[in-house]
């Protein structure tokens, strides 16, 4: 069983030699054993077929996943649990692993372990699954070690995205040859910027300046948050976009640049179902317009109904067929990606609450951290929000030559100052969250 991988997984892909890796974090307490891990991710490979491919070079140096009977098994490394920040240090180590693309798998275990706490960390090449993915991928390894006999069912390879888009599109000629004319156009365009940096330079981007900043919010405090955007009426998406928009000009001082927000295309493709391991999707963008003036639940209101109108807008299918006549620029469109001048971008994605539960026979979760994700572009800004035992959670993901530390943790504080400014709980909220950096 193969299928090529389609253009946005090819992105991340690149040709193999650099990582574009995520990783997800739990923490337990009670009583797990390396044989009811080693036998709960043996299970969870039978089930996934992505979990048992490697990657091969086709035809026109086309990369092809390739699902192999006899897979290497997921790698379990125990190490152990030095103190209660090892896991941060321990993702961003993972964020540089190198996955043996040639035979797979394209995802490991690392369990740090101490006599009382376990740190999980799952690991793996973006372009084999996402965030959502890899909360299916814990949610099964968790009923597993509850319950090793336990049925969970079975996951074949994505068909290739024309097969699932053919009954919601007609393909007419006029539409193809537009398509195709817009890929030549963007493969002249692209290839031309592309002809004229100097990759002969060392990269401005030192991947040992990437780090990781965490902090949560405690439940009073993301109950507080949820009220207030009920009681204006938008969702918590549209208030982190504008605060994160309006905290980044107030520190950076960054002139033009826009907010990516990912959308997860399982609400649109209901081909792709909640367990599928799957890495691609759509986004919607705001754009900061420097209106710093307006109030800001006002502003949030009036965002509000722009993500309303771009996500009616969304056209999975035809977005996703269409950029799959652009593989021929995807080597240019790296090297501009890597080389090219930095902008003043950023992405912001927000999981929501995480479908996971806390307490299982003999073990519990006791924390949970949005995954994670970085890779060899040039400016790797990401936010990352999730919820999960009613505590929000925050990943601020950069790098030092783009967004110091310093500078990440002045947007976190006035971002939080603009969200909590008109809550009840807004100065101890706010004093107790800056108190609250797992990171030195």
């Amino acid at each position: 069983m193969r299928r090529q991988l389609i253009f946005l997984e090819h992105l991340m892909y690149g040709n193999g030699s650099q990582p574009f890796n995520g990783v997800f974090h739990l923490q337990l307490k009670g009583g797990i054993t390396a044989e009811g891990l080693r036998h709960a991710l043996d299970r969870i490979q039978v089930k996934h077929a992505m979990l048992r491919a490697r990657i091969t070079t086709g035809a026109h140096n086309m990369p092809w996943f390739e699902c192999q009977v006899e897979a290497p098994p997921i790698p379990l490394e125990i190490v152990s649990r030095e103190d209660d920040d090892h896991w941060r240090r321990r993702t961003e180590q993972e964020w540089k692993t190198l996955f043996p693309v040639e035979t797979g798998p394209l995802a490991k275990m690392v369990w740090l372990r101490d006599a009382a706490t376990s740190d999980l960390l799952l690991a793996f090449h973006h372009c084999l699954c996402d965030g959502s993915s890899a909360v299916a991928i814990v949610q099964e390894l968790l009923l597993l070690l509850e319950q090793p006999g336990a049925h969970i069912g079975t996951d074949d390879m994505i068909p290739p995205v024309q097969q699932w888009a053919k009954q919601y599109i007609q393909w007419p000629l006029l539409h193809s040859l537009s398509r195709r004319s817009m890929a030549a156009a963007a493969k002249i365009f692209i290839g031309a910027g592309a002809a004229f940096i100097n990759t002969s330079k060392p990269l401005n981007i030192p991947r040992n300046e990437d780090y990781l900043l965490h902090w949560k919010l405690d439940a009073a405090q993301s109950a507080a948050l949820l009220q207030q955007c009920k009681l204006h009426g938008v969702t918590v998406n549209t208030a982190l976009a504008l605060a994160w928009l309006r905290a980044y000009e107030v520190v950076k001082q960054a002139g033009k640049f826009k907010i990516t927000c990912p959308v997860d295309i399982r609400k649109f493709v209901p081909e792709i179902k909640s367990d599928s391991i799957f890495s691609f999707g759509v986004s919607i963008s705001f754009a900061f317009d420097g209106d710093t003036k307006t109030p800001f639940w006002q502003k949030a209101i009036l965002l509000q109904q722009q993500a309303a109108k771009q996500l009616q807008q969304l056209k999975p299918y035809h977005l996703l067929c269409s950029l799959e006549h652009f593989h021929g620029i995807q080597p240019a469109m790296q090297k501009l990606f890597r080389y090219g001048k930095i902008k003043n971008d950023f992405m912001f994605s927000n999981m929501g609450p995480l479908p996971i539960r806390q307490k299982y026979h003999g073990f519990e979760v006791t924390a949970i951290h949005s995954p994670t994700v970085i890779g060899p572009f040039g400016n790797p800004t990401t936010i990352i929000t999730s919820t999960y035992d009613g505590q929000m959670d925050f990943g601020f993901v950069s790098n030092n030559t783009i967004v110091s530390l310093e500078q990440a943790k002045a947007i976190k504080a006035a971002a939080l100052n603009l969200l909590f400014s008109h809550a009840a709980i807004a100065t101890t909220a706010i004093q107790h969250i800056t108190l609250q950096n797992t990171i030195a």
